[in-house]
């Protein structure tokens, strides 16, 4: 008995042993925008203004995203919504999503001007099935959109829809 508890040690010892010496370290790559070092994940970039991407795999894991033109403005989640809703601030009671995401960290995101921008917000205060507690949040919904919505309007009666002229 103290003989296969023995052997049973030596074997998962081996096989933890070797998946750590063989594992690959998934070590995720440095992005850089024209140049400059940039954290990927809170940069809404158009893809309309890509103008190259080149990959270096030999020295440093690396993405170089080059744009069209070297200059990209960008906008702070703050900025958007003070341009674009009744909303003043990230902070407090507001939950937002981009592009369908709940975004969990709103530390330095950056959004691409060019982008058409599109902000709903949604107030809980009249909801009925939530908690008291959670009626003064606010849920905002951007949209990051290559070209402009059509505005249309639905005749009441009509299945048929029509574009707004101006």
């Amino acid at each position: 008995m103290k003989h296969k508890v023995i052997q049973c040690l030596i074997f998962i010892l081996l096989t933890l042993n070797s998946s750590l010496l063989f594992s690959q370290v998934n070590n995720s790559p440095a992005y850089y925008l024209n140049s400059k070092k940039v954290e990927m994940k809170n940069l809404y970039i158009n893809y309309q203004n890509v103008d190259s991407i080149w990959v270096e795999k030999i020295k440093e894991k690396a993405i170089y995203i080059y744009t069209k033109k070297r200059q990209v403005n960008f906008l702070s989640l703050d900025d958007v919504l003070k341009k674009y809703s009744n909303v003043t601030s990230s902070g407090g009671d507001v939950l937002i999503r981009i592009n369908g995401e709940i975004i969990d960290d709103l530390s330095g995101i950056r959004i691409d001007d060019s982008y058409f921008i599109y902000v709903e917000t949604k107030r809980l205060s009249e909801t009925q099935y939530i908690k008291h507690e959670l009626r003064g949040l606010v849920i905002v919904d951007i949209a990051l959109e290559t070209k402009k919505r059509e505005q249309r309007i639905i005749l009441r009666g009509k299945n048929e829809m029509f574009p707004l002229e101006m």
